[in-house]
């Protein structure tokens, strides 16, 4: 850890606390078994791309430190006992006469965003910030979250320098970079000079630093916002959601009043 914002148990240092463990959930607690409580928390209910969830070799440990595939009951309800699986997200599809074996919901990868009469969509959800015993609380509440906010570690200086040495013509550096990250994940086989180029460094970051840096600024500075969301964002190619005026953000009007209109809005707003 190079830099982190600091959290405490106590009133006066806690602040409104660390939101982190409210990420990417869905309303599990809709299903039979489960409860609003201090295990799973709240979830803000956003998602990740579904090219997220294929983004990781099987030896790499940070899909199962990142994702958690098994949901178990924390309340004894329609024939399950507390720890009893709830629900379970198989990593490659079951077939349905298996499925309806199970006194468990059970949702396959290509059913994340297909409405099961429960959710509207569910996915495996994140335990990368896991804080358990953070009382349940809403989007509007204090979130009581007490880990402390990882605002730059080693990792990312790491990736930093293979998109620099990448930048400067030298793949072979940026592999060995690129390496020290995914050895230190379980990843036996090495990416040579010739593997690397930009779209393999920005996967490495997102397996890497989800939840952790802004990815809009990511895919921004490196020019592959609308060319990657449009790929990889099946909500927002369906929506024309993104367009080219998106590489940049609305000038407020106030501010262009306070400028003597000596600055002009942003093409496209």
């Amino acid at each position: 850890m190079v830099f982190s914002f600091l959290f405490g148990t106590e009133t006066s240092s806690l602040g409104w606390g660390n939101t982190k463990h409210l990420l990417y959930k869905f309303e599990y607690f809709n299903y039979p078994g489960l409860a609003r409580g201090s295990l799973y928390q709240n979830g803000i209910g956003r998602m990740p791309t579904p090219f997220f969830f294929n983004m990781f070799d099987e030896e790499d440990t940070r899909d199962e430190e990142t994702l958690r595939y098994v949901i178990y009951a924390d309340v004894a309800e329609d024939g399950l006992e507390v720890g009893d699986t709830a629900i379970y997200f198989p990593k490659t599809a079951w077939t349905q006469e298996r499925i309806d074996s199970k006194p468990y919901a059970v949702i396959n990868p290509d059913q994340y965003l297909v409405n099961d009469g429960v959710t509207n969509v569910h996915w495996p959800m994140f335990k990368k910030f896991d804080d358990p015993g953070a009382p349940f609380t809403y989007a509007n509440e204090r979130a009581f979250g007490d880990r402390d906010m990882v605002i730059m570690r080693g990792a990312e200086a790491y990736l930093i320098a293979a998109e620099a040495a990448l930048q400067n013509n030298n793949p072979g550096a940026a592999a060995t970079y690129l390496n020290a990250v995914r050895s230190r994940a379980g990843i036996t086989t090495p990416l040579t000079a010739g593997d690397v180029d930009l779209a393999l460094i920005l996967d490495e970051r997102a397996r890497e630093l989800i939840g952790e840096v802004n990815r809009w600024m990511d895919l921004k500075r490196t020019g592959t916002l609308i060319s990657r969301v449009l790929e990889y964002n099946p909500h927002a190619a369906l929506n024309n959601a993104i367009a080219e005026k998106h590489r940049l953000r609305p000038i407020p009007q106030s501010e262009i009043d306070a400028s003597g209109k000596t600055i002009s809005q942003n093409p496209g707003y």
